[in-house]
């Protein structure tokens, strides 16, 4: 009702605020007596732990959540809080739990996509700029540009930086990237422009 939607806009601007002590509560609040699979308030309440260091917490909650909740964007959330605590292990078997509970294949962009950064992430460069290829948005020939950067391929990454701006004028992240790479080429005129452009 009113009051929970109160609680839970109070508990997101006491978020904004990096108030987390204070978030945590109103979102507890908010979710009194509601079952797990009622409400969405979980991923920020989770986050909220996760930003005080409580990250075991954070984690556990929203395992649960992915265990016992419908939502399956869950998973994403989770996925990038052990890719971030720099477990590889669990961050895969959560993309496979993903997978599994909603019979994605080859041809879903956002699970390929996320399969694809946890395989670069755990030094499979080659294997996930193949299924990078595959990803039919612009963040796959990005992270296909990433992978080329790594393997010191810079002409390769240059190109894919700069078709990607062509396409996506607006996207920031796609100028910081191409100045890195043409700075690391010893382009730095070139580096500085883009980088002027980009902000």
């Amino acid at each position: 009702g009113e009051k929970y939607l109160i609680n839970i806009l109070r508990g997101q601007l006491a978020m904004r605020n990096e108030e987390y002590d204070k978030a945590i509560e109103l979102f507890e609040l908010a979710m009194d007596g509601r079952r797990v699979s009622d409400t969405d308030c979980y991923d920020i309440l989770s986050v909220c732990m996760f930003k005080q260091g409580n990250t075991d917490e954070a984690v556990a909650l929203l395992d649960t959540v992915c265990e016992s909740s419908g939502n399956h964007v869950h998973h994403f959330l989770l996925y990038d809080m052990y890719m971030y605590l720099g477990d590889f292990k669990a961050a895969g078997n959560t993309l496979q739990r993903y997978k599994s509970l909603c019979g994605v294949g080859a041809l879903d962009d956002t699970y390929s996509f996320l399969y694809a950064e946890f395989l670069m992430n755990s030094g499979k460069g080659l294997v996930a700029k193949k299924i990078a290829e595959s990803v039919a948005s612009p963040d796959g020939e990005r992270l296909c540009g990433i992978i080329e950067l790594m393997y010191r391929q810079k002409g390769k990454a240059i190109r894919i930086f700069k078709k990607l701006i062509r396409k996506q004028s607006e996207f920031i992240d796609n100028y910081s990237w191409l100045s890195l790479v043409l700075y690391l080429k010893g382009l730095n005129a070139e580096a500085q422009e883009y980088a002027k452009q980009g902000l």
